[in-house]
């Protein structure tokens, strides 16, 4: 068996067969961010990914990778604890995040506990970006992904990852007797969990409507670094020009604040200073009323 045979089988079958599962429909995301974040964006033409070990919440983790544990013990341990059984459950116990870096996108461009969580003090602003810059981001080492809340859904998108998972082993179970073999396709199969895990969310953030790009490193992926309250925090740029597009950010979004037409005027004229082409009827204001 060769390294990266089934992932590559794995992702063909969903970009064939359960591509709104992975994927999100909606032709436009919208990623938050406050006013550096906006001056950064548009000054350097890129979106930044960070490194999945500095996330906000730490207990994301934690609680994507126990409810598969969880998912796995129940519907697989219990009927078949075959060899594959156990060396899913070792990687899932033994789980070390791998380098990944993710950004962050939401469904919904005008989220009152989305300014609250980005703007705080400072005002905040959504990004708008539609399928040119979908379709330009995913590619074998990136994949941008829903993200499930309801449990139902979450055990609904693991049932289609392991029956997949366990009917390839099934129907190949000859070649697995070979352990290396094996070792290549538990490999396969840490790396679709690297994508699933941040698929999943605790309930309570449901308001969110969160979507991710989720970056694996490649050999030549060109790493940053940034200063933050955790150390110095890795990160990676994905490009916002095009060759359809010289910039893909379709729609510009003002949080509640009490200067917004003014704020407006600015972020236009800034647009213009840096070479960054966006109609001024696509500049708008939050409708959340602002309150002192």
């Amino acid at each position: 068996m060769n390294k990266n045979e089934f992932l590559t089988i794995f992702f063909d079958l969903i970009y064939h067969k359960k591509k709104n599962i992975f994927y999100p429909e909606d032709y436009y995301l919208h990623h938050y961010t406050d006013l550096e974040g906006l001056i950064g964006i548009i000054k350097n033409k890129c979106i930044y990914s960070t490194d999945s070990r500095f996330l906000n919440d730490l207990s994301e983790q934690t609680f994507s990778q126990n409810f598969i544990l969880e998912y796995i013990e129940i519907n697989y341990a219990r009927k078949n604890r075959n060899k594959l059984t156990e060396s899913i459950l070792k990687i899932l116990s033994d789980w070390k995040m791998p380098k990944t870096y993710i950004t962050s996108f939401s469904k919904d461009s005008d989220s009152l506990s989305m300014w609250r969580g980005y703007g705080k003090e400072k005002i905040a602003f959504s990004l708008g970006f539609g399928k040119y810059f979908l379709n330009q981001t995913i590619n074998t080492f990136a994949h941008l992904v829903n993200v499930y809340y309801k449990k139902n859904d979450q055990e609904r998108l693991l049932k289609w990852i392991f029956d997949t998972i366990y009917n390839y082993y099934n129907i190949n179970i000859e070649i697995f007797e070979d352990e290396e073999n094996l070792k290549i396709f538990c490999s396969d199969i840490q790396n679709i969990l690297v994508f699933v895990l941040p698929m999943l969310k605790h309930p309570k953030f449901i308001e969110e409507q969160e979507a991710r790009l989720i970056i694996r490193p490649m050999e030549d992926i060109n790493i940053n670094f940034k200063s933050s309250k955790r150390g110095l925090i890795q990160f990676v740029e994905t490009s916002l020009n095009s060759d359809i597009f010289p910039f893909l950010i379709e729609e510009i979004k003002i949080g509640p604040t009490s200067d917004r037409e003014y704020l407006k005027d600015s972020v236009y004229e800034f647009l213009i200073q840096c070479g960054s082409s966006i109609y001024d009827k696509r500049i708008k204001n939050s409708e959340i009323p602002y309150r002192e």
